[in-house]
Parts: C-alpha cells; structure tokens; sequence
C-alpha cells in the first residue's frame, strides 16, 4: 500500500517586512515588502483603511502630515492572506517661528538681557542665535542670555530655528542701551 500525505497549499509568505519611514514635509515616502509566493496579490493598509496603490512598494509622492501613520500590506493568493507588520510614517514638519520680537529692547550696562523664541514644528527643532550676521557660539537653546551686558552687546540679534525639513529666520531685535 501506498501513502498520499497532501500538505495544505502554502500561503505567502513574508520575507522582508516594511520599515519606519521619517521623510520631510513634501518628500516622497516608499515602503517596500518582499513576499514569496506564487500569484501574488498586495493590499497596503493605512491605520487599517485599505489604500488604492498595490504592488510590491507602496510610494507617497509628497508626502504631508496627514499621511503619518500606521502602514502595513496583505499579501494574499488563492491559499490565502498573510498581513505584514505595521510600520510607521513620520512627516516632519519645517519649523515656524511663533513669536513676534519687537525691534528694539533696551538693557543696562551690567543687567541680564534675553530673548526667547516659539516654534511650531516636529521632529528634533534645532536653535541657532546671532550677533549680527554671526553665529553666536553656544547660543543653541529656545532662550539666549546675556548675564552680564557691555557695550560691547549692544547690536541686533535673531535666530535660526531648524529641523530636517527646514527653517525660519526671526526678525532681527536691537539691543539698545537703556538711556533714563
């Protein structure tokens, strides 16, 4: 007698799942997924909701904020469906300088003079200050001091505000000497 062991048909198999993807605003964003298989169908998914793109790579020419989110692909034949991990679609925003500097800012020889900056944006926001057209070594937080002001301070500052996706320049502010 002979023995017949059927085996069931194989389903898809995933090889090489879709990774996290950081892009900045108006970039393109691909995911790609290797499956194995015979007839393949792909269905990409976004936060669940099925996305009218198949194929192997799902590509997101331009992408913006409300692209960010939870991304994934079933792959399915005539045996059946198998899903891909989620990963994840992060837009980064350019900065935008929220503040409004008024021009002028009077101090006194010897006082404490600063300046703060708000940003909207996302990913890391990055903070460079200015002395005129100079980089002020160190001066890379929201708020720059000068503990001690000389005469030699008195000059028109702003600051760069930055990210992987772009920057903004704030208006210049003067600090004056303050004359009573």
């Amino acid at each position: 007698a002979a023995w017949l062991i059927l085996s069931p048909p194989p389903l898809p198999k995933i090889a090489n799942q879709p990774k996290d993807v950081s892009v900045p605003s108006g970039q393109a964003a691909v995911f790609k997924v290797v499956a194995k298989g015979e007839n393949l169908i792909y269905l990409w998914m976004k936060d669940e909701d099925p996305l009218h793109q198949q194929g192997d790579t799902l590509s997101i020419t331009n992408a913006q904020s409300n692209d960010s989110g939870s991304y994934g692909v079933k792959v399915s034949n005539e045996h059946g469906v198998t899903n891909s991990s989620i990963a994840k679609l992060y837009v980064i925003i350019p900065p935008k300088i929220t503040s409004k500097f008024e021009k002028k800012r009077e101090a006194k020889v010897g006082e404490l003079a600063s300046f703060e900056v708000k940003a909207n944006g996302n990913g890391k926001i990055e903070y460079q200050w200015h002395r005129g057209d100079k980089i002020i070594p160190d001066a890379t937080n929201q708020i720059f001091r000068i503990k001690d002001v000389k005469l030699t301070d008195f000059a028109r500052y702003h600051v760069i505000v930055s990210n992987e996706a772009g920057s903004d320049k704030s208006a210049a502010v003067e600090l004056a000497r303050w004359i009573p």
